[in-house]
């Protein structure tokens, strides 16, 4: 076996010193043995810190959050102190109580109807003053229909005739002849006056007496004749109206239209 030399036997003692202090400062480490600022942070493994190693009493502001100052993504002005009111609180989707009725009460114009009093609308079962008009004219501005009289154009052949309405005694006809000849005639059953004549002529009962007579000769135009008439025979009902005779190279035509009294 060889010999340790003085100088390898104190370089193992201090190996074996060195390896044991080492050892024993391990199982001894604690706050006590750190110097305070001593350890930074890049010693410190990273994630390994939480909440229960860090009081967040003592910890400032974030200064990466730029919305740290707001709440949902607002600023404090759009927030109402609590205790305060807002300015329109005691409103009403904007109107103040000015703008509506109290319960139980009375619109001014509660007793008006479409803005119109009471006096603007007849009563359940009154009657308007011009009730008994027609757009502001009275019945007498208006005839009946019994009285108004009226027939035509009919076309008449050659030699032919037909009544157009009757009144009483008075009978209108229509008539046309050879040649042709187109005639309306008031034919009667009572002695009448002569509507044509200048004079008061009275016509017997039984004639016939010619309101309308047109005779075409030639050529293709027609000729109309209207003539205004009053029968007025003594206790027969009166007609007055206007008689049109028509008559071309092939046809008579006649109309009359005529309100009895």
């Amino acid at each position: 076996m060889s010999r340790v030399s003085p100088s390898m036997a104190v370089a193992l003692l201090a190996l074996f010193v060195a390896l044991g202090g080492t050892g024993y400062a391990a199982a001894k480490l604690n706050g006590r043995n750190i110097v305070n600022g001593s350890i930074t942070g890049k010693k410190l493994k990273r994630n390994t810190l939480g909440g229960r190693q860090i009081r967040e009493s003592s910890l400032g502001k974030v200064p990466s959050a730029s919305d740290s100052d707001q709440l949902d993504g607002r600023p404090a002005s759009a927030y109402q102190l609590a205790g305060n009111a807002v300015a329109n609180a005691s409103k009403l989707d904007g109107f103040d109580a000015t703008a509506f009725l109290p319960a139980g009460g009375t619109a001014v114009n509660s007793a008006a109807l479409g803005g119109l009093p009471p006096a603007a609308f007849l009563g359940a079962g009154a009657t308007a003053v011009d009730s008994s008009a027609l757009q502001g004219h009275p019945a007498s501005d208006f005839l009946p229909a019994g009285r108004l009289q009226s027939a035509g154009p009919v076309n008449l052949a050659v030699g032919s005739e037909a009544t157009l309405f009757s009144a009483g005694p008075l009978t209108l006809v229509a008539r046309c002849s050879a040649g042709p000849e187109a005639q309306v005639l008031l034919r009667h059953s009572v002695d009448l006056l002569d509507p044509s004549a200048a004079a008061a002529n009275v016509v017997p009962a039984g004639t016939d007496a010619p309101l309308a007579d047109v005779t075409f000769a030639a050529g293709p135009a027609a000729r109309v004749d209207r003539e205004t008439f009053a029968a007025l025979p003594t206790g027969a009902t009166a007609l007055q109206g206007t008689a049109t005779a028509i008559a071309t190279a092939t046809r008579c035509e006649a109309a009359a239209f005529g309100v009895t009294s």
